[in-house]
């Protein structure tokens, strides 16, 4: 093999491995009948990321005009209808919004989709990025039963050590 097809293949080879951790997500839903928010019906998703970096949010097809919204948290309206961290109308192709926006790993985000002056309708969203995305709560990671039997166990002890000790 000679040096510039070894360059080459290693090139290839670097580029497969670093694309290879990218995460994408594609899913399809309506916001006909969705909770109501300033009036308008958005169709909520929660998901959230597992690398830190730069993630892309769009909808890729719709059979109406859409206003994208990227939340922190799951938010309750209309308590956090002013709380979005980036809005987008027609940022994507055509009528088709688009947010890039960089999220933190572990992070609870929800992702909404209203449609332009009350339009509502079918549509499919994207999210893509540097890492792995889940859509869904962020899970909170349970509590070994193992250690808080012993830290329970040692808040007995102690209370009864200090109690003895009054005596």
């Amino acid at each position: 093999m000679n040096k510039t097809a070894g360059m080459l293949a290693i090139l290839i080879f670097g580029a497969l491995a670093n694309s290879a951790s990218a995460g994408l997500v594609s899913y399809s839903d309506t916001n006909v009948g969705a909770p109501l928010w300033n009036g308008y019906n958005m169709d909520l998703q929660p998901f959230y990321v597992d690398t830190d970096g730069f993630y892309s949010m769009q909808t890729t097809a719709a059979n109406f005009d859409t206003y994208m919204f990227l939340f922190p948290g799951t938010p309750s309206f209309p308590a956090d209808a002013g709380s979005y961290l980036a809005l987008n109308d027609d940022g994507g192709v055509g009528l088709l919004s688009l947010i890039n926006f960089a999220l933190e790993s572990n992070t609870q985000y929800t992702l909404g989709v209203r449609g332009f002056a009350g339009a509502t309708g079918n549509f499919t969203a994207r999210i893509q990025g540097v890492g792995g995305i889940t859509l869904g709560e962020v899970e909170a990671a349970p509590v070994p039963v193992p250690a808080t039997l012993a830290l329970f166990g040692l808040g007995l002890v102690g209370l009864g050590w200090s109690a003895r000790k009054k005596a």
